[in-house]
């Protein structure tokens, strides 16, 4: 199964972008909070969130 970043990159979008495409098209898209703690994680080790 692919992660919804790496299919907004195939689509050639942001993640941000593409989340806004898959509601009008009905699609829903499975966001946890183990995908929530990952994205804090990435932002703390790449220094954008203090």
């Amino acid at each position: 199964m692919f992660r919804i970043e790496a299919w907004a990159e195939l689509a050639g979008l942001t993640l941000w972008a593409f989340r806004q495409w898959l509601g009008p098209q009905r699609i829903e898209a499975h966001y946890d909070a183990a995908d929530l703690q990952e994205e804090i994680q990435t932002l703390h080790e790449r220094s954008r969130l203090a």
